[in-house]
This record gives structure tokens, C-alpha cells and sequence, in this order.
């Protein structure tokens, strides 16, 4: 009796990490999807006109993306190391899962090229420069992976996003939403970060 009490609550714990990794991997990826639409807009708007917001929101992107990338990684790595909580949940489609790799290094192309612009305008030619072909290019390939990726994961945004903003369901996975407050307490940092004045 003593041997089976042991191991109930620890299963119980095992599903409690699978189900917080889910719903930080879901909240987070719902915090994306809507920067992620106001970047975009920016974009299609006229990069040169709204360049403060794109810079401003390309920066708010940043500490979403660490945790997402953290909390799949982590899910990769416990499915891989023969977990039987995250074996029990399953892995993405085989799909997805090449997938997976393609928009990661996109996102670090896109970004890294992104933010060299910002800390070093006149660097590899400034806005008509190498850099600034790597930072477009990357873009467009980006938002298909992005495209397919959201289509792909749709289903689990849907049912999982909310769950931690919401007051009654957010308390049954205990250390999910601290992720939510630290977005919050790094927003006024990063929207201080002036634009690159490129030169014309």
C-alpha cells in the first residue's frame, strides 16, 4: 500500500509538469500571435513610417520567444530522454516536427539580423546593405513557416491559451503565469530603446 501511495502523487506531479509546460508553451505562443500581427502590419504598412513601433515591438518579442523556445526544447528533451509523462502525451506530427527546426533558425535570422541593424545602423551598407537583404529575405520565408506552424498548432492555441489568464482555471498548474508577469515588468524597459536613424 505504502509503494502504490508513493507513486500516485508522484505520476500526479509527472502530468502536473506535462500540463504546465503545455500551458506556457500555449499562453506564450498566443502572447506571438498577436505581436507577431502587429510587427507583420508594420511591415505591411511601410517599415519606414512606423519605424519606432516596428522596432518597439520587434524588441517585446524577444523575452516570448526565449520562454517558447525554452519550453518546447524542454518538451523535446524530456520526450527524447524516454520521459514516460511527456511519452504518455506524445510528439507533434512528424510534420511539425521538421518544421519545428526550419522556423526556429528562420526566428534567429530574422532577429539577429533585426537587432544588428538596430545596434549598428550603419554597419554592412546600413538600410541598403547586406544586412538589411538578410533581415527582408528572412522575413518573407519566416512568415510562411509562421503560417504553417499557427495552422498546424491552431487546435491546442485554442484550447490551451486561455486557461492561464483566466482567474478560475490559471491556479491549477501553479507556476505558469509568473512568465505573463515577467513580459509586463520587461515592457517599459524595452520600449525605451530608441529607432536606428539610418542614414538616407
Amino acid at each position: 500500500m505504502s509503494i502504490i501511495a508513493r507513486k500516485v502523487p508522484n505520476r500526479h506531479r509527472e502530468g502536473s509538469s506535462v500540463a504546465g509546460n503545455a500551458r506556457l508553451t500555449g499562453a506564450t505562443g498566443a502572447v506571438l500571435l498577436l505581436l507577431f500581427g502587429v510587427e507583420v502590419a508594420t511591415a505591411v504598412m511601410g517599415v519606414k513610417g512606423m519605424l519606432t513601433l516596428h522596432v518597439m515591438i520587434g524588441l517585446l518579442l524577444v523575452p516570448p520567444l526565449l520562454v517558447k523556445t525554452s519550453s518546447v526544447s524542454w518538451r523535446f528533451l524530456r520526450y527524447y530522454r524516454r520521459d514516460e509523462a511527456y511519452r504518455r502525451r506524445g510528439a507533434p506530427h512528424t510534420v511539425l516536427r521538421v518544421l519545428g527546426p526550419l522556423l526556429l533558425l528562420a526566428t534567429i535570422v530574422l532577429f539577429v539580423s533585426g537587432i544588428t541593424l538596430l545596434l549598428a545602423p550603419s554597419a554592412f551598407g546600413g538600410p541598403h546593405g547586406t544586412m538589411y537583404t538578410i533581415h527582408a529575405g528572412s522575413f518573407y520565408i519566416w512568415i510562411v513557416l509562421v503560417l504553417a506552424h499557427v495552422a498546424g498548432h491552431a487546435r491546442d492555441l485554442g484550447r490551451l491559451a486561455g486557461k492561464d489568464w483566466l482567474r478560475h482555471t490559471r491556479t491549477a498548474v501553479p507556476g505558469v503565469l509568473p512568465a505573463a508577469r515577467a513580459f509586463r515588468g520587461l515592457a517599459p524597459h524595452l520600449t525605451r530603446v530608441p529607432p536606428p536613424s539610418w542614414p538616407t
